[in-house]
């Protein structure tokens, strides 16, 4: 991970070079590039405010990802409408040295159907493009997306980080008028086909241009798993990680399809690929204590929970398990413990209470013995 963020900042350093730089501080007060009336033509990615959060104040990232997400409160209105970084005295950002992606282009690069004020100094200075041509026309572009890529593989799999790249993508807005002709790479093409909705299209698009990357037979797999078509789903995960098999979100996904289609031996085995390369993915922790629990193995399944939930304290299914386990072991006491946790999580709470009671009723019958 520290070796990514050191390649993110010099490829913000490389792409600053780049681009051209007009002296002292042009910030008209307009807002155009820093606040909800104007459209942001790139998604902020995890990779981006990962950095960030080494940067700045856990708190003031917090207000930012509010601001992009684009968050409203009770009354529907939203958070914030001018970004918290904005530093209004001075008429500039706050955090200049470690703004993502999306703000250094602003100025440099529009997207055709965004807005721009017309005091905007960089109004007629700027680049307009189809979102279509947006890696074969930005400055790094694909370099960026390799990286971000790359971050996937070694950033820490939590509940809330899947959740949050629902949230968070590392290309154009969706929202921006398209059109089918607009996309030289085939794989672009599908993948906008697919957020749109049009999987059948996307598949046919996929099927036809057979790649020779990773990425392509990754991207094809997730396709197949959208349209639950799990058995070609893994025939193209294999053929991602026999590409690259040091990308442990390849191993991850080919798991999780292996776990759908009950091969529970070769999930196993994947997941433990997982973890040696990424020890920060809870989920996979958590799976494999799972499968062990399947296996009847609860002395091995145990300190995979137990690690899954140091990572993660939010996993109920993989709590709950831990606490059948420590049953298993005769942990009375541990099993409680873990079992009160979870004892509201709606899909468990009845066999919670259950066995709580039953934990109950055998302590009761040990102090009367005694």
């Amino acid at each position: 991970m520290d070796a990514l963020m050191t390649r993110l900042g010099e490829l913000y350093e490389k792409l600053d070079a780049a681009l051209p730089a007009i002296e002292g501080n042009p910030c008209r007060g307009c807002l155009g590039c820093c606040s909800l009336s104007h459209v942001v033509m790139h998604r902020i990615s995890l990779m981006e405010l990962t950095y960030m959060g080494r940067k700045i104040d856990s708190a003031r990232l917090e207000q930012f990802k509010a601001y992009i997400l684009r968050k409203k409160d009770e009354k529907g209105d939203p958070l914030f409408t001018v970004c918290p970084l904005y530093d209004g005295e001075k008429g500039r950002c706050s955090e200049y040295l470690v703004r993502p992606t999306s703000c250094r282009l602003f100025g440099h690069y529009f997207l055709e159907g965004t807005s721009v004020p017309d005091e905007c100094i960089f109004k007629d200075r700027g680049t307009w493009f189809r979102a279509g041509r947006y890696f074969t026309l930005i400055p790094f572009a694909k370099e960026f997306r390799a990286l971000n890529r790359g971050f996937r593989s070694v950033m820490p799999y939590t509940q809330k980080t899947i959740t949050e790249q629902m949230e968070y993508a590392d290309g154009f807005v969706p929202e921006s008028p398209l059109t089918d002709e607009e996309f030289p790479d085939p794989v672009d093409m599908a993948l906008h086909l697919q957020l749109l909705g049009r999987r059948d299209e996307a598949y046919r698009l996929f099927a036809d241009h057979e790649g020779e990357v990773a990425y392509y037979y990754f991207y094809y797999a997730n396709l197949c798993d959208e349209m639950e078509r799990y058995e070609e789903a893994v025939k193209l995960f294999r053929k991602a990680v026999l590409i690259r098999d040091d990308d442990s979100l390849f191993h991850f996904r080919l798991a999780l399809d292996l776990v759908i289609l009950g091969k529970k031996e070769e999930a196993l085995e994947e997941f433990g690929k997982v973890v040696t390369l990424n020890g920060e993915n809870a989920m996979a922790y958590g799976y494999l204590g799972y499968l062990h629990l399947e296996r009847h193995e609860v002395k091995e399944a145990v300190p995979f929970l137990e690690k899954a939930l140091s990572l993660d304290p939010s996993q109920n299914f993989f709590r709950f398990r831990l606490g059948l386990a420590y049953l298993g072991l005769g942990k009375g006491r541990e099993a409680e413990e873990e079992l009160l946790k979870v004892q509201h999580f709606e899909p468990v709470k009845d066999d919670v209470k259950y066995l709580l009671e039953e934990i109950g009723r055998i302590k009761n019958e040990s102090s009367q013995e005694s």
